[in-house]
This record gives C-alpha cells, sequence and structure tokens, in this order.
C-alpha cells in the first residue's frame, strides 16, 4: 500500500457558554498558511434575530469584530447565517501566519448578548507540519476524521482500519456504513469522506489507517495512534456535519494543548465532576 500525500482535517468537539468576562478556553485549530478553514457556530432559538459576529481577542468582551452577518464578507472572511438550522458559518480563506490568535462566535443583542464557542487558530506552514499524528483524548470524546481525496479516487469504497500496520489492518468500517461507535461517510462532491469516532473507551486505544480501495489495490490516506485516557469530556454542541476545504497537506481541530515536538496532544475540556 503507497502512502499518499495527506489532505485531512482531525477534529474533536467541546465547548462552553462563557460569560461575558471570560477568558478563552479556545479550541485549537491548526491550519496550514494558504489554506481556507470554515467553523460552525451555534446558538439558541431566542438569539435567532441577533446580529451574529466573529469577533478576534483572548477576551469575549473586548475582542475586535472581525465580521458580521449584516455585512456578508470582509476580505477574506465570509459570514453567512442559517436560522433554520440555528448556525451561522465563518469562512476564512487564504490564511497568513498573521491570523494565528483567540477569536470568539457571539450574538449581539441588546437583551440577552451570548459568547459561543471561542477557538485558538494557529497558521503554520504545510512543509513543517509532522505526518506522524498521535491523537490524545479524553475518554467518553468523540473524533471527526476528514479526508480530502483526489478526483481520481471519487467512486471508490473508503475505509477505516485498525491495525499496528497497514498491511494487514483490520477493517472496521466502509464508506457509508457504520460499526457500533465508528462511522464513515463520503461525499464524492466535495471530495472527501468524514470517518466519525464516538465514545471512546481506553481500551479503543491504538494504531489506525484511513484508505481507498480500489479495483486493484487499497491506498492508504493517513494513519494515527490514538491514546484515549481518563476523564469526562463536556457535552458537545458543535456541529460534526460541517463542511470544510483546505489544499493542507495537514489540518488539524481540537481543544486543549498545542502540540509539540511533532506530536499532537488534543486533551479537550474536563468537566468539573470527576470521572
Amino acid at each position: 500500500m503507497a502512502p499518499l500525500t495527506l489532505s485531512f482535517l482531525l477534529i474533536l468537539l467541546c465547548t462552553g457558554i462563557p460569560g461575558a468576562d471570560a477568558e478563552s478556553t479556545a479550541n485549537i485549530i491548526i491550519a496550514p498558511k494558504g489554506g481556507s478553514v470554515t467553523i460552525p457556530c451555534h446558538y439558541e432559538d431566542r438569539n435567532k434575530t441577533g446580529v451574529k459576529y466573529w469577533c478576534r481577542g483572548y477576551y469575549w468582551g473586548s475582542c475586535t469584530s472581525v465580521i458580521r452577518t449584516d455585512s456578508s464578507q470582509n476580505g477574506r472572511v465570509f459570514i453567512r447565517d442559517n436560522a433554520t438550522q440555528l448556525v451561522f458559518t465563518v469562512t476564512v480563506r487564504n490564511l497568513v501566519v498573521d491570523d494565528s490568535d483567540y477569536y470568539w462566535c457571539g450574538v449581539e443583542s441588546d437583551v440577552d448578548p451570548a459568547a459561543g464557542e471561542s477557538f485558538y487558530l494557529s497558521v503554520r506552514d504545510p512543509a513543517s507540519e509532522s505526518t506522524n499524528n498521535w491523537i490524545e483524548v479524553q475518554e467518553g470524546g468523540s473524533v471527526v476524521i476528514t479526508d480530502h481525496y483526489e478526483d481520481t479516487y471519487r467512486a471508490y469504497s473508503k475505509f477505516w482500519c485498525a491495525g499496528r500496520t497497514v498491511d494487514p489492518c483490520t477493517t472496521i468500517v466502509r464508506t457509508d456504513s457504520e460499526e457500533g461507535d465508528v462511522s464513515v461517510r463520503d461525499d464524492p462532491n466535495q471530495q472527501v469522506f468524514i470517518v466519525t469516532l464516538k465514545n471512546l473507551k481506553k481500551e479503543s486505544f491504538g494504531y489506525y489507517w484511513s484508505g481507498v480501495n480500489t479495483y486493484d489495490s487499497s491506498v492508504v490516506r493517513a494513519s494515527f495512534y490514538l491514546q484515549v485516557t481518563g476523564g469526562k469530556m463536556c457535552r458537545s454542541d458543535c456541529a460534526h456535519e460541517a463542511r470544510f476545504h483546505s489544499n493542507a497537506i495537514s489540518l488539524l481541530y481540537g481543544c486543549g494543548a498545542e502540540p509539540s515536538d511533532g506530536v499532537l496532544h488534543i486533551l479537550g475540556s474536563v468537566c468539573a465532576e470527576s470521572a
């Protein structure tokens, strides 16, 4: 099985609703220079008619507005509100290193102003990113891995398998099917397939691979080592179904500590009560 150039997205979702003077406990976004990212921001029904915004700064109460729903575009940044789904999305294109900072989703309201998720965006050079993907996640958490593929593989079946080596590895699930808390969904129009791992247990640790089954071979797309640690994940209100677009070698989403030494530590916020 020949490895290909990686173009994937990893998401670990957790959220909190902080107060007006809250400090950021941000989800970390590691994105490539020149790439683009789309982020979903959820809100409650009572805020349906309020102006939604995306702002920059460590504190929500003093963050600087970047874009609002009463102005759909600001340079490389776009915003779109879907009041039916109670979600607005922010897209940032042609990312540059200076985009690195803390950001907030928010709703402007005279009666009930509200902050949503906070994010730390770190824009890096794709050429310097490690292709050895170590994922450390709290027990009970969920991970979504989105793999963008070339047009050549549009018609083929995609798979997710487990094993210390890729040949052989044990197939867990294939395209548009589900096995327990693991599922794979393919979107050929967007040329992306999405692997979702839910309710992760400590015994879920190990090596995993994503790939494409062609007529005469299996092509590996990416490899991962999953480590599941103790703790209880906060309830997630983020959308798993949002579409993300990138020309990245690797694009990684998560909550928790900054990656270091080529290791991606995605720790997630832990609820106050012990596991």
